[in-house]
């Protein structure tokens, strides 16, 4: 390849690149929806339909419904994204493999970009390659490439390169076309993640220690004013959507989060040069600031400062250093987010400052291979490449591809608690009651406070024949309860407790809240059609049940609760006209339906001797729903 003109190199070097990436990335073409991708893309009723520009700009992250009363805010503002959700759903359907393959090629194009300003920085491809080689396979990048919700970090990492370069050609070159890039990129990058924020103290960095000539002070700082005027406009809209300019969220006291910041830095350290037993990470602070790693992390952060000083001529080192922390400056719980409020370390927050790390290391790879024949080099990229590739691949075929695999590993494996009561959920709708029983039972002992963990483990209860238990269960959820979400999930699950110990009228009551707050949900408005239907409040559960077929036209709670209210109304045919269009495996887990329906077809047309009493046992034989 050495005989070869420049731009053929580049060429197949690109070509080389692309096709080990996709390798690694191929078993992310047969994953479906994982964690949040759930609620934000697959349940997003948002994404389904055309919406102007202006409604983008003003959607909060994972706040899909903000009808009827005070929104519970994020705290995430990235209309971009949802934007980008919306062109896959047009080009993919609700087709999780077709979202995957979108995030693969971002990932791809971001590592493209990548490779380019490492060759025009050094300009070396070879070393610019099995660089952006070990970026683009490391495995701590899997999770932000394969878990679709995690799209934010790849197009802030996409643009904020984008931006970067162009800037660095504008002054380069002076010509005015790529001021404007730089512009456009660094609006997208803003509207993909909050970490775009943290380009313009890159390009500070970048007049700093990537560039030789002298500047004019003045023309630099006048040189940020329309990048400081898009900030502006930016933290204009965030104000307005999500209610802050910076964050909605409490933590722990200022001190205590500043003081533990070198300790999260080597954290991500850690596992940027030792990737190893990687996974959905929960981590917290350590209970004490005596904490011995703490203090020797500390000890280290004001050594690599030290350092960093004394080889402030290498720019190229420098300049990695400084922007590796300041993309992390985000996640570091000094300004606390929703994420933070969670865990303080994640894989998919490495994705940007990983990005950054490349210049300094394809200038030390390329003074490396200058000062030696390079055999021992290449011969340590090409395994520690391997090595990546491979574990990027067992990590996308075992830990990223479906729920239950993935909270199986997680909580079973990796000892990761705080998912038991998602893994018991998955074994919840699998059937097997047992072992939903059991991590139910570890996950509320272990994060009592978990509210998600609580109104599931109420509906098993409710499923399993113990209501009693599971009003107990709600009653420790109510003071957790923020969101419209949370409200509607809560009072339908009391309903059906209620409802399975007889009291209907108590009931129907929190029926009718769940409907209120989830208006869109169509198992809102079946919940409170079966119960009105049995407090024989017919007409009304007809009218009900028919706003849910509005929303749902496929239910089959619907259906078969509606064919109980015409039974009811002693309006057979139309009772018959439903059950039909139910499936027979469906229908046999009802027999009271399954009977009247048999009886029905014998007859045809009438039901001689068909008596309210046999209407009742129709409505009782149906097992309560659940939420």
């Amino acid at each position: 390849m050495r005989g070869l003109p420049a731009k053929y190199r580049l060429f197949w070097l690109s070509t080389l690149l692309i096709g080990l990436v996709t390798t690694a990335y191929l078993p992310t073409f047969h994953g479906g929806f994982i964690l949040d991708d759930r609620p934000l893309i697959e349940r997003n009723e948002y994404l389904r339909k055309p919406h102007s520009l202006t409604s983008y700009l003003g959607q909060e992250d994972g706040v899909i419904d903000k009808e009827g009363g005070a929104v519970h805010h994020t705290g995430y503002y990235r209309p971009l994204v949802t934007l980008t959700y919306r062109l896959d759903y047009l080009l993919w359907g609700m087709n999780a493999q077709g979202f995957r393959t979108t995030n693969l090629v971002l990932h791809v194009a971001t590592c493209l970009l990548l490779f380019g300003l490492l060759v025009y920085l050094t300009g070396s491809p070879v070393p610019a390659f099995w660089v952006v080689l070990l970026f683009s396979l490391h495995p701590v990048n899997t999770e932000a490439v394969s878990w679709i919700a995690s799209r934010n970090n790849i197009l802030a990492t996409l643009f904020m390169i984008l931006s970067l370069w162009c800037y660095m050609l504008s002054w380069a070159r002076r010509r005015f076309l790529f001021v404007i890039v730089s512009l456009g990129a660094f609006a997208c990058a803003l509207f993909s993640k909050e970490f775009g924020v943290m380009t313009l103290p890159i390009f500070f960095l970048y007049h700093r220690f990537l560039t030789q000539e002298k500047r004019n002070r003045v023309k630099e700082c006048l040189s940020y004013l329309p990048f400081v005027l898009i900030l502006l406009i930016y933290f204009f809209l965030r104000k307005s959507v999500i209610g802050a300019f910076v964050s909605p969220f409490g933590a722990q006291d200022l001190a205590v989060r500043i003081f533990f910041v070198p300790y999260l830095v080597f954290l991500n350290l850690k596992l940027v040069f030792l990737p190893h037993g990687l996974h959905y990470l929960y981590v917290q602070y350590p209970e004490s600031p005596s904490y011995p790693p703490a203090l020797i992390c500390i000890l280290l952060f004001i050594s690599a400062g030290a350092f960093l000083w004394r080889i402030r001529a290498r720019g190229p080192v420098v300049f990695s250093a400084i922007a590796f922390f300041l993309c992390l400056l985000p996640v570091l719980n000094i300004v606390p987010s929703a994420s933070t409020t969670v865990t303080l370390l994640a894989l998919r927050w490495l994705y940007l400052p990983m990005a950054f790390l490349c210049p300094g290391a394809a200038f030390l790879l390329k003074r490396g291979l200058q000062a030696t024949r390079g055999h021992m080099i290449f011969a340590l990229v090409t395994v520690a490449s391997v090595y990546l590739g491979v574990y990027t691949f067992v990590l996308n075929q075992g830990l990223w591809r479906e729920d239950h695999t993935f909270f199986e590993q997680e909580v079973k494996q990796f000892g990761n608690f705080f998912l038991a009561g998602d893994l018991a959920e998955t074994y919840f709708r699998r059937g097997d009651y047992r072992q939903a029983e059991r991590y139910f039972r570890i996950a509320v002992d272990k994060y009592p406070r978990r509210l998600d963990t609580l109104i599931n483990y109420s509906a098993f209860l409710v499923e399993t024949r113990r209501p009693a238990q599971a009003l107990a269960l709600l009653r420790r959820a109510a003071p957790l309860l923020k969101t419209r979400q949370e409200r509607g999930r809560w009072h339908g699950n009391k309903g059906i407790a209620l409802q399975r110990m007889g009291r209907r009228k108590e009931a129907l009551v929190h029926f009718r809240k769940a409907v209120l707050y989830l208006p869109r949900q169509a198992k809102s408005w079946s919940n409170l059609g079966g119960a009105l239907g049995e407090l024989r409040l017919y007409k009304e559960s007809e009218k009900v049940l028919m706003r849910g077929l509005l929303l749902d036209p496929d239910s089959i709670d619907l259906r078969m609760n509606l064919a109980r209210t015409y039974i009811g109304m002693n309006e057979s045919d139309r009772a018959l006209a439903i059950l039909k269009g139910i499936p027979h495996n469906v229908l046999k887990k009802a027999p009271a339906l399954m009977k009247w329906k048999v009886r029905a077809e014998r007859k045809k047309k009438s039901l001689p001797g068909f008596s309210p009493g046999d209407s009742r046992a129709a409505e009782r034989g149906q097992k309560g729903n659940r939420k």
